[in-house]
């Protein structure tokens, strides 16, 4: 059997802005696109769960905003060292609504926080 390979879309549309909003609930993204996406967003190995698909295919976007929950589709919590805690989550863009390719692309999101209080005493002497 002969597959035909498949050509990369021109004019594919690259991410130009991501900026994450971290909260006691999860993450909120925000993507902006230098043309109109057309793909899918979803987090990693959570396609099957329509609350982890947060674009469908055909919206032709260029700017899209969604929410992680930091409980489901998996999304990790971080407990560091050195008072550093966390969660993170991988969302995937796909470019085609049932295939994945090597175009398409990932990117691991984190929010860290650091719980240290740092205190002081001061004395004079006697």
């Amino acid at each position: 059997m002969i597959r035909k390979r498949r050509q990369q879309p021109t004019n594919m549309p690259q991410i130009t802005d991501l900026e994450v909003s971290c909260e006691k609930s999860g993450m909120t993204v925000e993507l902006s696109f230098s043309s109109p996406f057309n793909g899918l967003i979803f987090s990693k190995g959570h396609f099957s769960n329509p609350a982890c698909r947060y674009l469908e295919s055909g919206q032709a976007v260029t700017q899209f905003s969604f929410s992680i929950p930091m409980s489901e589709c998996g999304t990790l919590v971080l407990e560091g060292l050195n008072g550093t805690d966390g969660f993170t989550n991988t969302i995937v863009m796909q470019m085609d609504s049932e295939v994945q390719e090597v175009w398409d692309s990932a990117r691991k999101i984190n929010c860290e926080w650091t719980k240290i209080v740092n205190k002081q005493v001061k004395f004079a002497p006697f």
